[in-house]
């Protein structure tokens, strides 16, 4: 399997995987709209929406280059350079903190004055950085601690949504 077949199959499963989020899981698990702050859908369904978009931004060279190549009549496709390629283990290192967040959240997100969710926030995004090879400890504060502060103040306070 060349990197470029790999890269379509990814993707592929990945719009799949979000057409089918949009269309059955996030209507189907969402709880009916309280009638304050805004309904808990919008959140996963602008998520989902933007990996898809991503995703499809993705696919569309290699879509492109096929037709390019069968167009021009090539018998082979150019590959990709091994930049350009799917890395696994990067997704894996996003992937595996990202499942372990709601068991956390679970644990620390109802301490009192929300600071659970806080502090759940800014050690999932430290990790995350941690990760990725982010060292700088300036970097790792105020990309752990902005925006999780921002987006708190944004639902709590903006949107009038209460914490639990």
């Amino acid at each position: 399997m060349t990197a470029t077949q790999r890269d379509n199959l990814l993707f592929s499963g990945i719009v799949l995987t979000c057409v089918l989020f949009l269309v059955w899981v996030i209507p189907a698990y969402t709880p009916e709209y309280p009638g304050y702050g805004v309904p808990g859908s919008l959140v996963p369904n602008v998520a989902v929406s933007i990996i898809l978009f991503l995703s499809l931004v993705a696919l569309l060279p290699n879509v492109l280059s096929y037709f390019r190549a069968k167009r021009e009549n090539q018998d082979r496709i150019p590959d990709k350079s091994p930049v350009d390629r799917v890395h696994l283990n990067h997704l894996l290192l996003f992937m595996v903190p990202s499942f372990l967040l709601m068991p956390i959240m679970k644990r620390l997100g109802f301490l009192p004055y929300d600071l659970g969710f806080i502090l759940t926030g800014i050690i999932f995004m430290f990790i995350l950085q941690w990760l990725c090879g982010q060292r700088k400890p300036v970097q790792l504060i105020l990309v752990a601690v902005l925006p999780v502060g921002l987006i708190y103040v944004a639902i709590r306070y903006g949107l009038g949504v209460p914490m639990p």
